[in-house]
């Protein structure tokens, strides 16, 4: 997580890492699905807001030829969905359990549709 990281970035990252891994539940870490550093216009370190927590298995372990970080197409291909699905269905869930969205609603937009 970036220095420059918000309150709320932060409670929603370790939201994420509570809730596990979108894929199969086990401990995860956080992948930045554009980059911890990524930039959109109208957003605040989009960032840190645009992330999935992965196991080590799914984010980047070198045995598993469909690791994330060893091959995304395969990932998606074995997943079924693209980052951004998880993404979109993870914010649901949270906004689900807390009530609210993680980030401002025009940010979650502008991620949603340029990211």
């Amino acid at each position: 997580m970036n220095s420059q990281s918000s309150a709320e970035q932060k409670r929603f990252q370790k939201w994420c890492r509570g809730y596990g891994c979108v894929i199969s539940g086990d401990r995860a870490a956080i992948h930045h699905i554009g980059g911890a550093k990524m930039k959109l216009k109208g957003c605040k370190n989009p960032g840190e807001d645009y992330v999935i927590p992965l196991s080590y298995w799914w984010h980047q372990d070198g045995n598993n030829p469909a690791a994330r970080h060893v091959n995304k197409k395969e990932f998606e291909k074995q997943v079924g969905s693209t980052e951004k699905e998880l993404w979109i269905n993870l914010i649901a869930i949270y906004e689900g359990c807390n009530g609210k969205k993680p980030l401002p609603e025009h940010e979650y937009e502008i991620i949603k549709e340029r990211a």
